[in-house]
């Protein structure tokens, strides 16, 4: 009985507020570094940048919440976070959350437990999820980098010849996904995910490596986990590539990623439309596709990826490719990097890398086909010259 008053008392903090409604459009310009959408808000009058998260509740920062000194509400619940790591959910009361023109009164913004610091870096305020998005009508427009919003749909300029695509919406958190999409013999749902700085992530338990072993080809990599609001975790991953089909066309011999909890379509994928619209409010909602055709993420890695280690004031080798030249050097994770193609990483403070990711500058570049790394492990530097090489031969 506790349990389910409880879920009662969630239900109503997440879908709390009351929406503004607009008769016209807004338009309202983003930010967009290293495939992260950043807008400017406010909350109770207060201006703060948020992430745009179609497949995440919106979120406010405990140092925000501090500082606007909001007041906490009574109801928590605890959930799984991308990671698979349990976490806490709490609440904070806003009067108000304003985007562009757009309000939403009385609404509660998450707080959770697993929270990333690196995730603050692309933004002071929070994320801004589906819980407001599904007040409204939106066009994601990464050709010009805005948001279009409108209380009705007939606003929205359309592109012309857009392929509609139905879509739910989830009650709770207002997260969009798509379905009827062809993957591995079988039909499978996606979540629009403008949180993810990835291409299509499929979510680990509906695939089988040693089942798919003979049928599919695919590289396992171990190591770190990419980076998710709830950080970084280590982790067994695999790219498999394999046909993708969707209402909007069929990606043959696409590149994806396992990796991930629910299956995702990310920025990477998503910006290659131009312009994606999201009907929220109709009945039955769905997503709209301009005819354009979506090229695979690239076939061809040096089987390495680097992260930042807060510990170590630099970076180090994240996650490693099975089989790849990296790991036939001897090299690991946790490996520190001094330097990339002469480029000095000996001391990066988290403030300045944090300042790059919120201004999406680079930290190092890793551009052609041979990247020069000289890493360290206890105390012993060496020197690998690094090719590409293609992760499948098909």
């Amino acid at each position: 009985m506790a349990q389910g008053i409880n879920s009662l008392r969630v239900y109503k903090a997440m879908t709390a507020g009351k929406p503004s409604t607009m008769a016209g459009t807004d338009t309202i310009p983003f930010e967009y570094h290293n495939n992260v959408i950043i807008i400017k808000g406010k909350v109770n009058g207060q201006s703060l940048d948020f992430i745009v998260d179609t497949g995440a509740p919106s979120i406010i920062w405990e140092e925000a919440a501090r500082s606007l000194k909001l007041e906490k509400s009574p109801v928590a619940s605890t959930s799984t976070d991308a990671n698979g790591k349990e976490q806490k959910i709490e609440f904070y009361a806003a009067d108000e959350v304003q985007v562009g023109n757009l309000k939403l009164e009385k609404m509660n913004l998450a707080s959770v437990s697993t929270l990333s610091e690196e995730i603050k870096c692309y933004a002071s305020g929070g994320i801004l999820g589906g819980n407001f998005l599904r007040h409204f009508n939106w066009q994601i427009d990464y050709d010009r980098k805005c948001l279009v919003a409108s209380s009705h749909l007939t606003k929205l300029t359309i592109p012309k010849g857009a392929i509609k695509v139905e879509a739910e919406v989830a009650t709770l958190q207002g997260r969009v996904s798509i379905g009827n999409v062809q993957l591995l013999g079988q039909r499978e749902t996606f979540i629009l995910d403008t949180g993810s700085r990835g291409f299509i992530s499929l979510d680990k338990g509906k695939w089988n490596p040693q089942k798919a072993a003979l049928a599919l080809p695919y590289t396992e990599a171990y190591g770190y986990s990419r980076l998710s609001a709830g950080g970084r975790e280590k982790t067994i991953s695999y790219v498999i590539q394999t046909d993708f089909v969707t209402p909007m066309g069929t990606l043959q011999d696409a590149v994806l990623e396992v990796d991930t909890d629910r299956s995702k379509l990310g920025n990477s994928f998503l910006s290659q439309f131009g312009v994606v619209t999201i009907d929220y409010t109709s009945k039955s909602p769905a997503v709209y596709f301009p005819p354009r055709a979506v090229k695979s993420i690239d076939n061809k890695t040096w089987g390495f990826t680097p992260v930042y280690d807060k510990t170590q004031k630099g970076f180090v080798i994240g996650s490693i490719y099975k089989n790849s030249p990296v790991e036939k050097a001897g090299l690991q994770v946790g490996d520190r990097i001094l330097a990339i193609n002469g480029q000095d990483l000996r001391s990066v403070e988290y403030s300045d890398y944090c300042g790059k990711n919120y201004t999406g500058e680079a930290s190092y570049t890793m551009v052609g086909d041979v990247v020069t790394l000289t890493v360290e492990r206890n105390g012993r530097q060496e020197v690998r010259e690094l090719k590409k090489y293609l992760m499948f031969s098909k």
